[in-house]
């Protein structure tokens, strides 16, 4: 089984971390496709279906 990951920005800069790794005032980025890495806050998105 692959470690899962995610697209975060902290400290300014955009990179790739461990999942377990993710700690509160992280910005996570996600893709049609993606499991949801964390329990989060979805606070901006384009193309979602229904608006």
């Amino acid at each position: 089984m692959l470690a899962q990951t995610a697209v975060v920005i902290r400290d300014g800069r955009r990179r790739q971390i461990a999942a377990e790794e993710l700690v509160p005032g992280d910005l996570v980025f996600l893709e049609s496709g993606m499991v949801v890495p964390a329990d989060l806050r979805l606070v901006a998105g384009a193309g979602i279906v229904g608006q």
